[in-house]
């Protein structure tokens, strides 16, 4: 029988892995799984200084090497201050790698899979982790060695894994002292990575969601429960060269979503970072709903509806005690807003604003406040040292407002107010008119009922705004009466900008006050206690003052 060259090559590698599966099949003949689930339920117990129990063991050898643990459980602290819950319990484990990819020498594990897992984490009303007990966080006190520098990490051989899993996951956070509980009833993660020998190609992707989370603080008496979140990511680096690169990042929170992508250099030394991140179109009402109301009760009296965005970049070194450099953008689009204690609410609100790590620009932002139409554009550069760049444009309907102004019983207030107000400076306590302002309010048919006047008080004219003062040019209607206002204050901005330990000028105030014609009948109300003269004495007859 003549035998090839390719027929004698599969006669050796069948050898060799008969060889393999008969020193394997030994090995566990000598070593029993019961043997082997006593050896590490031991030395589990030893290294962590807790009692470790294991229900079950399994080993598998083809196509796979494998194992199976089962029934896997850690006792909790033995101290007083906690529960007697366990520390961890595990339903299964999982563990296989491809018997063939060993003779490759590029080891591919196929899959890492827990089942259930339940961790504990608590917090006495002392601060103590209940961890801090366990062997392996204790100090040692041998003397540790420094170690050399043997030149860059290198790995035997190159490790790929398929799929690690997290199925049905339980953690819980319990914080006795600050009364807080974190807690994720549903933990699902899937991941796969290949790292190649010389750490260069290093590639991961996968999934993480956390569902059903609850959450419970000393202000958040009834738990939020049923909250999701998720993290899907897809990313490279190189170790070597010290680059890392997010080609997907995306964080969803219930109904909100977050995309992050860009790349991280000089990770060896002083990072440098160059990140993008970006959200979907955020719906108003879906922010609305995940505020508790617990720690904002008003939101409940809100109603909200269109939508928002948010760009950020993130760009600079990665130093200690120095913030990253951003710059941003947040916009939104068709915004209405209703709250209840108002009549009137926030319709087609649209704005574009932009920020950094230090300052902010709303380069346009209009609305309407029920019918009246309010166009505002504000930045403020610097916050430690603030240029002010504030303008707002109004055309008010007063009555809209009656629910707004608080006004005592038999007043009312109607008329329109225009409103063109600008500022333009740096606010300087030392020196308020360094604040340029510029302003301008005009009344049309401002009409004021106010007890005890007997007829309202219709007022027109304009009320202006500058550094240096208030002026008022008002012509005032009661009834008959006819009065012309004309003044001013000076100074009133320091008593806006005060400064502790320093006396500013004081406010000064000038007025004119010019009247053709008063009807004082109109401005006061006859006295209910005025005694009637006898009859026939002389000034008898029922004359008013």
């Amino acid at each position: 029988m003549k035998v090839t060259a390719g027929k004698l090559a599969l006669f050796i590698i069948a050898g060799i892995m008969s060889i393999v599966v008969l020193a394997i099949g030994a090995l566990l003949i000598f070593f029993p799984a019961d043997k082997i689930k006593t050896l590490v339920a031991s030395e589990g117990s030893k290294a962590l200084g807790r009692t470790v129990t294991i229900d079950k063991v399994q080993f598998s050898l083809f196509p796979f090497i494998g194992a199976t643990i089962k029934g896997l459980e850690v006792d909790g602290t033995s101290r007083e201050s906690f529960s007697k819950e366990k520390f961890v319990t595990l339903d299964k484990i999982q563990v296989q790698i491809a018997l063939m990819s060993l003779f490759n020498k590029k080891p591919e594990i196929t899959k890492i899979i827990l089942d259930q897992p339940h961790i504990l984490i608590e917090i006495d009303t002392a601060g103590h982790f209940s961890f801090d007990d366990l062997a392996v966080m204790q100090s040692s006190d041998t003397p540790k060695k420094e170690k050399k520098d043997s030149g860059p990490l290198v790995l035997p051989v190159p490790v790929t894994l398929q799929k690690f899993a997290i199925n049905n996951g339980v953690i819980i956070y319990r914080d006795m002292k600050s009364k807080q509980e974190f807690s994720v009833n549903d933990l699902d993660q899937s991941v796969q990575f290949s790292i190649d020998k010389e750490l260069k190609d290093i590639k991961t992707s996968g999934e993480l969601i956390l569902g059903s989370v609850s959450v419970k603080t000393k202000e958040i008496v009834k738990p939020l429960k049923n909250l999701k979140i998720s993290l899907t990511h897809d990313m490279a680096a190189d170790l070597v060269n010290g680059t890392a690169t997010v080609n997907q990042l995306r964080l969803s929170f219930q109904k909100l979503f977050f995309n992050l992508k860009g790349n991280v250099t000089n990770l060896n030394a002083t990072p440098v970072v160059d990140l993008n991140l970006e959200s979907d179109p955020l719906q108003i009402s879906d922010i609305l709903k995940e505020i508790p109301v617990e720690l904002a009760p008003d939101v409940a009296k809100l109603t909200a509806s269109g939508a928002a965005a948010i760009t950020l970049a993130i760009k600079g070194e990665v130093r200690d005690s120095v913030p990253l450099p951003i710059n941003g953008t947040c916009k939104l689009d068709n915004v209405n807003i209703k709250y209840t204690a108002l009549s009137k609410s926030i319709n087609n609100l649209n704005a574009l604003c932009d920020f950094t790590d230090t300052s902010v620009s709303i380069s346009t932002m209009k609305f309407n406040l029920g019918e009246n139409p309010v166009g505002l554009h504000a930045s403020f550069i610097n916050f430690k040292n603030p240029y002010v760049d504030l303008g707002i444009l109004a055309k008010l309907n007063l009555t809209d407002f009656k629910d707004i102004f608080v006004l005592p019983p038999g007043a009312a207030l109607t008329g329109t107010a225009n409103i063109d107000i600008n500022a333009k400076g740096r606010p300087d306590p030392n020196d308020p008119s360094k604040l340029d302002l510029k302003g301008i309010v005009n009344f049309g048919d401002l009409s004021v009922l106010w007890p005890p006047l007997v007829k309202p008080a219709v007022i027109k004219g304009d009320v202006t705004l500058s550094s240096i003062a208030i002026g008022q040019n008002l012509d005032v209607t009661i009834g008959g009466s006819a009065l012309k206002l004309n003044g001013t204050m000076k100074n009133y901005l320091s008593m806006v900008f005060p400064v502790k330990g320093k006396t500013l000028p004081r406010p000064y105030t000038e007025f004119t006050l010019a009247a053709s014609m008063l009807n004082i009948d109109e401005f006061w109300p006859q006295s209910k206690d005025t005694t009637t003269a006898a009859p026939g004495a002389a000034g008898s007859a029922d004359v008013p003052l």
